[in-house]
């Protein structure tokens, strides 16, 4: 079993803890509610792929010139992406 925790960037002031998942496999991680909401537009830049950078999960837009840390992966070695 593999785990992510959701990425919650330093300027966002919440109480509230980040979302965590639990999944075995790529498909299962990215079909996670939170993680899957990433492939909409993103301030007008059309969603290019998934990625990952060192144990971080990477959206990527506007043909991988934009990009946003989606999440932390516990275990990034079975996790079938690109390396970014």
């Amino acid at each position: 079993m593999n785990h992510i925790i959701k990425h919650i960037p330093s300027f966002i002031d919440t109480d509230n803890p980040p979302d965590e998942n639990d999944f075995e496999t790529t498909d299962q991680l990215l079909n996670i509610p939170w993680v899957k909401r990433w492939e909409s537009p993103f301030d007008g830049r059309p969603f290019y792929r998934w990625a990952k950078s060192g144990n971080c999960l990477m959206a990527e837009y506007d043909g991988g010139k934009f990009w946003w840390v989606v999440g932390y992966i516990h275990d990034p070695n079975n996790i079938r992406l690109p390396e970014r």
